[in-house]
């Protein structure tokens, strides 16, 4: 028995979320390097095109398994939703400072509680309305319309966190599909249409930015598996707060890569957010508990 596995489940689930927070915010800086030199379009097909290449022989091994699912015409709407989340993401990532457009990406679980209501007709009681008024609140404050804090660029970051909650409401409903399934839809769907959008102010790829477009790739897929590893060892209530760590690890990257330094009402209303959607996780957890029991 190893070192690690001889650590209790959630520790190690902790560990994975942590490798995932960490990925995500290489992947992030390798879009912020990028996008000086290529379009979103471009740095976006160069997401697909990785992904896809990672899941290439899962999909040869699977044969028609790769193309099954609960039901097609939500995989698709899932598939184009987050087409339009990626290329609206590395648009703020291109406009913002990393830390900013990470601060304002955790509005996320947030804009997942209006969908609910709207299109999934879920009921929402009074603590989850308080907590996602105070989580919007915090967005607020990162954004101080009317005093000299960030700009109209600030709504693409909000937008990429819509867009990325559409992903996660369509997810909900296919829920049985496997989740190689989705991602190979995903990148599959991505490919052409980020190729077609890219082609127009198309830059062939500098050797000397080969690094940052394989690592775009790479930790971007390592990401959702160091995720999926997570959630399979520890309850969502106590590793998903580890997912707020992608502000520290973003705001570190942009420092020592960007020199880039975030504002004290960045970190202030992003732990507004954070503390918020913390609450909203533990209490649904708590509220879970009490139901099965």
């Amino acid at each position: 028995m190893t070192a690690l596995s001889s650590l209790p489940a959630p520790v190690r689930g902790a560990m994975w979320m942590l490798g995932q927070a960490a990925s995500f915010s290489i992947m992030i800086a390798a879009v912020r390097s990028l996008s000086p030199n290529y379009s979103v379009f471009e740095i976006a097909f160069f997401r697909a095109a990785i992904g896809l290449l990672f899941q290439l022989p899962w999909a040869l091994r699977a044969g028609k398994e790769a193309f099954r699912a609960d039901n097609h015409r939500i995989l698709w709407l899932r598939s184009l939703l987050n087409f339009a989340g990626v290329v609206v993401w590395f648009l703020a990532l291109s406009l913002l400072p990393m830390s900013d457009a990470v601060a304002l990406q955790f509005t996320l679980p947030l804009f997942c509680v209006l969908g609910g209501v709207l299109f999934l007709g879920e009921k929402v009681g009074l603590h989850r309305w308080a907590a996602t008024a105070v989580g919007f609140t915090g967005a607020l404050v990162i954004i101080r319309p009317g005093f000299d804090g960030l700009g109209p660029e600030a709504l693409v970051a909000l937008a990429a966190a819509a867009l990325y909650a559409g992903v996660h409401l369509t997810t909900r409903a296919i829920a049985n599909t496997h989740v190689g399934v989705m991602a190979f839809h995903m990148n599959l769907i991505a490919l052409p249409l980020t190729l077609a959008l890219a082609i127009p102010g198309w830059v062939t790829p500098s050797w000397n930015h080969m690094p940052w477009i394989l690592a775009l790739g790479i930790f971007g897929t390592t990401a959702h598996f160091f995720m999926g590893r997570a959630y399979r060892l520890a309850p969502a209530s106590v590793i998903a707060p580890l997912d707020f760590s992608k502000l520290i690890f973003t705001a570190l990257f942009g420092w020592f890569l960007f020199h880039e330094v975030s504002h004290g009402f960045i970190w202030l209303g992003g732990a507004i957010i954070i503390c918020s959607t913390t609450y909203i996780l533990r209490r649904e957890a708590r509220v879970a508990r009490q139901t099965a029991s």
